[in-house]
């Protein structure tokens, strides 16, 4: 059934194109230009006059090397996309963090992400529940010594730098959750 529509589709699409072919291309007229009578503007000044606003610059996630080294015993514990996002932080604030965790599509609507992060022990976990709410922070799920979160990418950098942390990883799934 799917490739009878399939099919059925590319047919309509075909006929489509040929009928649209068969009918001739206007020209299109150019409207005659106003003259100016204060007279001939310089070059400059003529383009400016006539050029439209052009939309304001947009904003892209920085390029970076497709392997980063980490730097600190901290960034050790981070997976690729996490480093890449750490990095935004410190070259362009929270801002160019979501930017990056956006354009990895990890960030949700909320401007928080879903990360696994790896505890030293399993009794460490009480303590990083009750610290996790001062990195704005939300738990989804523990299990053993895994614990699941919700955390804004700017605070990353200092998940990582806790001692009870043995290593932080993105979780894809993170947008429809």
């Amino acid at each position: 059934m799917k490739q009878r529509s399939l099919a059925v589709c590319c047919l309509a699409l075909t006929v489509s194109c040929a009928v649209n072919r068969s009918k001739p291309v206007q020209p299109a007229v150019a409207a005659p230009k106003p003259v100016d009578p204060a007279g001939p503007k310089p070059p400059e000044a003529a383009a400016s006059a006539t050029s439209p606003q052009s939309d304001p610059p947009k904003v892209t996630a920085p390029a970076f090397p497709m392997k980063l080294e980490a730097r600190t015993e901290d960034e050790k514990k981070l997976d690729a996309n996490l480093l890449r996002i750490v990095r935004a932080n410190e070259s362009g604030g929270s801002g160019q963090a979501e930017i990056v965790a956006k354009s990895l599509d990890l960030l949700r609507p909320d401007s928080r992400m879903k990360v696994d992060v790896a505890l030293t022990g399993n009794d460490k976990v009480t303590a990083f529940r009750e610290a996790l709410p001062a990195l704005h922070g939300e738990i989804i799920v523990s299990l053993q010594n895994h614990v699941f979160i919700w955390l804004p990418p700017a605070s990353i950098p200092a998940l990582a730098a806790r001692t009870d942390v043995f290593t932080v990883a993105t979780v894809a799934s993170s947008l429809g959750q």
